[in-house]
């Protein structure tokens, strides 16, 4: 799991870098393909290296690392969320102002439910 889960990390902060050097460009972010591909990636990865519902919470893992190392890139607030895509549109609508507390932490219990039911059942 721990290979699994430095992939994830990895994937996550090269895919941060990149849109951050498109977002300093001006160019427009497609979020629905680059969630296709990313979570492609991870679905594939966990399957190959352990089980397919690792995924799930590789994709805590994977947004947890994704937000800060974007944000940090773009001397943004370490909670910022964008309205510019569906998932953080969604933490909004819940929790206006505290969006990117709250996106982290139900990320948080994602993949900590993930490792606990790993550990659990295999």
């Amino acid at each position: 799991m721990m290979v699994v889960a430095l992939l994830t990390v990895l994937l996550a902060m090269w895919q941060a870098r990149e849109d951050a050097y498109a977002i300093a460009r001006g160019e427009v972010i497609d979020h629905g393909t680059a969630w296709l591909m990313r979570a492609s990636v991870v679905v594939v990865v966990s399957t190959l290296l352990t089980t397919w519902w690792m995924a799930v919470p590789m994709a805590g893992l994977f947004n947890i690392v994704f937000r800060w190392d974007l944000n940090t890139r773009r001397g943004l607030a370490w909670d910022y969320v964008s309205s510019s895509n569906y998932y953080d549109r969604a933490f909004l609508l819940v929790a206006g102002r505290h969006a990117g507390m709250v996106a982290y932490l139900v990320e948080a219990v994602v993949l900590l439910g993930g490792v606990v039911a790993r550990a659990v059942y295999g």
